[in-house]
């Protein structure tokens, strides 16, 4: 499929032509939605297998991140591979995107009727025990791997 999603993207940044990118556009959601089903049930398969090694390796691959951060461009258009200057990149946009706390507090109407109230809520161990062990099996990842060891 991305193979036909590449011949349909050189075909259109060659020729221009709005129904090549309209094709290529067409295919490309094609293949986004083919890859997620793919994805979805790769997970489900997993989740269903009740193998909890191969979940764990699943989720630990997931969780760990790149080591390096790629080439970022700065203003210029120029590539910066220097840790210190991606730091100071990122540092200039973040602070031209966030406002700094001028420790005024903002005063909001209410939007809640004043009699309405929450009274104290508690959680204990055995609540959430119980409220775990009322889950069917099929629910939440499978939850029954994870009964047995809190049990």
């Amino acid at each position: 499929m991305l193979n036909r999603k590449s011949i349909y993207w050189k075909r259109w940044r060659s020729t221009k032509d709005p129904g090549h990118q309209q094709a290529y556009k067409a295919y490309s959601v094609k293949c986004s939605k083919a890859i997620k089903a793919y994805y979805r049930d790769l997970e489900t398969a997993l989740v269903q297998s009740d193998n909890l090694g191969r979940f764990y390796r699943y989720v630990n691959g997931k969780l760990s991140g790149r080591k390096l951060i790629p080439p970022i461009k700065d203003a210029a258009g120029n590539f910066i591979r220097d840790n210190v200057s991606r730091a100071n990149i990122f540092d200039k946009y973040f602070t031209f995107v966030f406002t700094r706390d001028d420790n005024n507090t903002l005063h909001f109407t209410q939007r809640v009727d004043p009699t309405a109230g929450c009274c104290d809520v508690s959680f204990t161990p055995l609540k959430v025990l119980n409220v775990l062990k009322g889950l069917k099996p099929k629910k939440f990842l499978r939850a029954r791997w994870f009964l047995k060891r809190i049990a």
